[in-house]
């Protein structure tokens, strides 16, 4: 009897290490997945482009309004609208899609002259459809675009005349900040009509015909 017991228990443990010798390796689970908790930035929007233009034009009317009358008024006028053109427009963005060919063939000192000069040119057209900031008011008429791009539609009331005049302000969100890169007056857009002037110049007589192209830019007129 003993012996029929051993003689079977032997079977068992023989056919238990045969099936663990022949059985698939089993296949270990994988780790859970787990959802990211790094915050991801949210989208700035058009609507904050439109608050940025507010907020360069209250910015404008402090500029025009620190520059009290007095012998200094137009230095420190000039000094200010410098800044204030610096932080609200993307003048690199705005020479490089304006210079374009000639852009691509200047060193960086070449590069930052020209930078200064067509944001001296924008400086002076502003002003001359401006006018004195501090005497108008600006309204958002309509904004359209996405997280990297917007164009913003305002419309300058000047108080003492009533007369209003229409801009829109093509910006592009860099180094997380709204700026314009380009405006349309009238329907006419600023970067194209300066692009076609300047590229003619520089088709014609190369580099140096450009330099004296933007030579004849004057620096803006303060008063």
């Amino acid at each position: 009897m003993r012996r029929t017991l051993a003689a079977q228990l032997s079977h068992v443990l023989a056919a238990a290490a045969l099936l663990a010798l022949t059985a698939p390796p089993t296949r270990a689970e994988p780790p859970p997945q787990v959802a990211s908790t790094t915050p991801t930035a949210p989208c700035p929007g058009p609507d904050a482009a439109a608050q940025a233009v507010r907020d360069a034009f209250a910015r404008l009317v402090a500029v025009h309004q620190a520059a009290l009358p007095g012998p200094r008024r137009a230095e420190l006028l000039a000094r200010g609208l410098d800044a204030w053109s610096r932080a609200g427009f993307d003048t690199t963005g705005f020479a490089q899609d304006v210079l374009r060919a000639a852009w691509d063939a200047a060193d960086e000192p070449a590069r930052a002259r020209w930078t200064r000069a067509l944001a001296a040119l924008l400086q002076t057209h502003y002003r001359a459809r401006l006018g004195d900031p501090t005497r108008s008011t600006l309204e958002v008429v309509s904004v359209t675009g996405d997280c990297a791009r917007a164009a913003v539609e305002v419309r300058i009331h000047h108080r003492p005349t009533g007369r209003a005049r229409t801009l829109t302000l093509d910006l592009r969100l860099t180094q997380d900040t709204w700026r314009v890169r380009d405006v349309l007056l009238d329907g006419t857009s600023l970067m194209r009509l300066w692009r076609a002037r300047f590229g003619r110049a520089y088709k014609e007589g190369g580099l140096p015909a450009l330099e004296a192209e933007l030579a004849r830019i004057p620096s803006p007129a303060t008063r």
